[in-house]
């Protein structure tokens, strides 16, 4: 055990004042105790400085942890205050260029001659550019503040209103075209293109900004063109005689009832297949020499007569007239064709040849001169005999004034004035004339006393021409010469 003896307090003077200085015995201890109180002492140092290290450690762990996280945090707020300050100078540069941006689309819709105009979801009109005043009368201020339905066609109304949901609805741009009302009552065509604008935020639609465009030309245009076209197809599919449209190639693009009657194909089936395919092989060369000399811009139409074949494969012969349409481009777009069926015109005229050669054999056979003239009193038609008693070719007097040219003078040499032959008294007076006495003038100008006879042509009755039968022969067969014409003009 350790004894402690009680304190001694006792007073003592320091620095000129009273202390009160209290003291213990000295303790006397033995050497055991001594050791053991010095082992106690140590190990509580050792403890209290492990202790120290590590709370200091701690403390030191602890400072580091903060000073990082300040450091941390500062970086943060360094990061978003040059965020912020960046924002901020972003905010300023976009409402800049919005100020600018709305500057130049106000300039641009107060000086285009477009309706620029923005509408709330009703139709009320929130802006409209200054060009309502040039188009519809109203002003802007006169447009702003009010719907724009009473403005449109009542045909319109629903049209325009249908098209509104859409914008809502497709979130698309929608164009239609509208009549509006003019100041003065009259209605306008317009072509407005619109597109819904949406809320930012929420995504709600907002308003629906439209530029509209004058297009009552355009559409007065579409409807003459309509109107021409519904004239053009009346004319086409009625019209009595084949009609077809063929593109440069040959192609047929469309065709009338009356083609197919003619060729006796299907409408389906003409409008699969080229021109080239329904012409005579011996003859499409032809007919795309004329085609191509329209499209070479050397002439506008072309007329040709050509064979086509119809669909049970018998031959038909066709007057074709063709017209090019060419884009303003003066580029070819397509012919426009007139298709006429002259089979039998041809078959007539190929028998009218085949007379009128029977019939030049045998005027050429006869003795007696021939010699046909029209109403002017010129040569058309001559035979050999009489070429052979003038002394002429026939290709010299083809076109020459008979009376002029063999019929001048009398046998004495005097003028024979035309108005006292009888070649004219038989034109004039529509009947035949007759005389042994008449003097004709050979290429040598040698006369020859001719027997004729003049027989008026008639065509329905009216005179067409003279018919000239003469003879040199001085027999007095006059009559029989008559009674020659006479046959001639009965076969």
């Amino acid at each position: 055990m350790i004894m402690i003896e009680p304190y001694v307090e006792k007073k003592v003077t320091f620095a000129n004042r009273q202390l009160l200085l209290i003291t213990t015995p000295t303790l006397e201890l033995s050497s055991a105790k001594i050791r053991w109180i010095s082992g106690l002492t140590a190990t509580a140092g050792i403890i209290l400085t492990a202790l120290l290290y590590a709370f200091l450690a701690s403390l030191a762990r602890h400072t580091a942890e903060v000073e990082d996280k300040v450091n941390e945090r500062t970086e943060q707020l360094s990061k978003a205050n040059s965020m912020l300050a960046q924002h901020v100078t972003e905010k300023k540069k976009a409402n800049a260029a919005l100020i600018e941006s709305e500057s130049r689309y106000r300039l641009l819709a107060e000086n285009s001659t477009d309706i620029i105009s923005r509408h709330n979801l009703d139709g009320k009109c929130l802006y409209a550019s200054s060009a309502t005043q040039a188009l519809i009368g109203y002003s802007p201020d006169e447009m702003e503040g009010h719907s724009i339905y009473p403005l449109v066609h009542k045909d319109d109304i629903a049209i325009m209103q249908q098209a509104h949901q859409d914008l809502i609805r497709y979130r698309d741009s929608v164009t239609i075209t509208y009549r509006a009302k003019h100041k003065q009552g009259h209605y306008i065509w317009f072509e407005a293109s619109s597109q819904c604008i949406f809320d930012n935020d929420s995504g709600e639609p907002k308003e629906i900004q439209s530029v509209s465009r004058d297009v009552t030309e355009r559409k007065h245009n579409e409807t003459v063109l309509l109107e021409n076209e519904a004239r053009f197809r009346s004319a086409f599919e009625d019209a009595a005689i084949g009609m077809a449209i063929v593109n440069a190639d040959g192609q047929i693009i469309r065709v009338n009832h009356q083609l197919c009657q003619i060729s006796g194909y299907p409408r389906e089936e003409l409008c699969s297949t080229d021109f080239q395919s329904i012409s005579h092989p011996a003859d499409i060369e032809k007919s795309l020499i004329q085609m191509a000399t329209v499209i070479e811009g050397n002439r506008r139409s072309f007329n040709v007569q050509t064979r086509l074949m119809h669909k049970d494969g018998h031959i038909l012969w066709a007057l074709i007239s063709g017209s090019i349409v060419k884009d303003k481009e003066e580029n070819p777009l397509y012919f426009v064709m007139q298709i006429q069926d002259i089979t039998k015109s041809k078959e007539m005229e190929d028998r009218l040849a085949q007379l009128e050669s029977r019939h030049e054999l045998i005027i050429d056979s006869v003795n007696e001169g021939i010699i046909g003239i029209d109403m002017d009193g010129c040569i058309d038609f001559i035979n050999h005999s009489a070429e052979k008693m003038l002394g002429y070719e026939r290709e010299e007097l083809i076109g020459a004034n008979m009376h002029k040219t063999i019929q001048h003078k009398h046998a004495d040499g005097s003028e024979y004035l035309f108005k006292d032959s009888p070649v004219f008294h038989s034109i004039k007076l529509g009947a035949t004339n007759k005389t042994n006495e008449e003097i004709f003038w050979t290429k040598k100008q040698q006369q020859t006393k001719v027997s004729l006879v003049c027989t008026p042509l008639k065509d329905d009755g009216i005179t067409s021409g003279l018919l000239v039968l003469f003879s040199d022969k001085d027999d007095g067969q006059i009559d029989d010469i008559a009674d020659k014409i006479a046959n001639i003009q009965k076969q």
